[in-house]
């Protein structure tokens, strides 16, 4: 991340030991792609992080340089590469044994989970939808399973079909983990020209003393 933090422009400081300015890193500077890139599929692939793999070694396989980690990082708008990143399986296991204990966490229920199919269907056609919602455990309206068919005039009938899960407090940390595999790596023929737009940001024209 060093050769990243060399980009960014230069601010005038004055220290508490130094009555003088000294220019500094602009640590404060933030930058990110333009959302027309990031929402160009063209500009990347959908990438899978495996287990144990970094933004460091994605970085050298793809990049051929581990100081390029910084642009999967912006990409995925990622600010925290410690909880924002996927966590292995050992770091997710102990993060989950720290917050709540392991037992606790895999033994006491999160929230429910209402799954529930629709179909709508006459002597010519049927469309069935199907949606998910959450309820926190203390939420009244977190129903029993349930079947309506209702007939209307025109002999059109709906099913609704409501069941109701539970999903324990482990298992719906494992599910926001793992929602963090899925990165955009940028192709590697932009990285050049990305390079070069944020060299132009160490061109801003310092903060001078007054």
């Amino acid at each position: 991340m060093a050769n990243f933090f060399n980009y960014f422009p230069k601010t005038a400081y004055i220290s508490n030991e130094k009555s003088s300015l000294t220019l500094v890193t602009n640590i404060l500077t933030r930058v990110k792609f333009l959302d027309a890139i990031k929402n160009n599929v063209s500009a990347y692939y959908l990438y899978s992080v495996k287990d144990g793999e970094t933004p460091e070694n994605l970085a050298f396989r793809f990049y051929g340089s581990m100081e390029r980690h910084w642009i999967i990082l912006l990409l995925n708008d990622i600010r925290d590469p410690q909880f924002d990143w996927c966590m292995n399986y050992e770091t997710f296991n102990k993060y989950i044994s720290e917050k709540y204990g392991l037992t606790y966490a895999q033994s006491t229920v999160k929230k429910y989970l209402i799954d529930e199919t629709r179909s709508i269907s006459s002597l010519r056609s049927s469309v069935t939808e199907t949606r998910e919602t959450d309820y926190d455990t203390w939420n009244s309206f977190a129903t029993s399973s349930t079947i309506l068919t209702l007939t209307n005039s025109l002999n059109y009938t709906m099913t609704k079909t409501t069941s109701k899960r539970t999903q324990t407090i482990y298992d719906y940390e494992l599910e926001l983990n793992e929602a963090k595999r899925s990165i955009k790596v940028l192709k590697k023929e932009y990285v050049d020209l990305v390079e070069k737009e944020l060299k132009n940001i160490g061109n801003i024209t310092p903060v001078s003393a007054v």
